[in-house]
């Protein structure tokens, strides 16, 4: 999911998201070479995502009446998801950016917030990432039929991401010292 919110729209409320298909090369070996490959994929769909008019999708849904694009839509995915067919896709990666200051419930400071997505279908995990003043914190939902195993996923992203930080990338933490990836890890997770 990408928003599609303009800078005219900025600070409205409401979702205005389009969808922006990436593939992800999980077939690379090495950690650097992953990480600069999915790179190279999501800005070549970001500059494909950005010839596409802001209200394209938009545009388009409020031709369909809201009952019958729901189910069309539930329609559409069951099939995908159909042994016979192999879906466009079968995982929803999205980023919210929260709050930098800090929240408060009843009065009590809110230290973390993990997100809480949905999947359907033919979309058997969701993984959103979700900052909240200096830290990035990671929600997997999975269809448990398509991922049976969601954490040791979990310990694997986990696991990746260390990786990845002590892995430098050509152009960035080689050239300045930084690292690539910071990872905010609270204590039991």
């Amino acid at each position: 999911p990408v928003s599609v919110r303009t800078e005219e729209q900025r600070g409205t409320f409401g979702n205005l998201v389009g969808t922006m298909v990436v593939p992800l090369p999980t077939d690379r070996a090495e950690p650097a070479a992953r990480l600069a490959a999915c790179r190279d994929e999501l800005r070549v769909a970001k500059e494909r995502h950005r010839a596409t008019p802001a209200s394209l999708m938009r545009d388009s849904t409020e031709l369909v009446p809201p009952g019958p694009c729901g189910r069309v839509t539930r329609a559409l995915t069951r099939l995908a998801a159909t042994e016979g067919l192999r879906p466009a896709a079968n995982v929803v990666i999205s980023n919210v950016p929260g709050s930098q200051l800090p929240l408060y419930c009843a009065g009590a400071e809110v230290r973390e917030h993990y997100p809480v997505s949905t999947i359907s279908d033919s979309l058997g995990l969701n993984i959103t990432v979700f900052s909240y003043r200096d830290q990035l914190n990671v929600g997997l939902v999975a269809d448990r039929d398509l991922v049976p195993e969601l954490e040791g996923l979990a310990t694997a992203l986990r696991d990746e991401l260390a990786t990845l930080q002590a892995a430098p990338v050509a152009g960035d933490s080689a050239t300045t010292g930084a690292p690539v990836l910071r990872v905010v890890n609270g204590a039991g997770r």
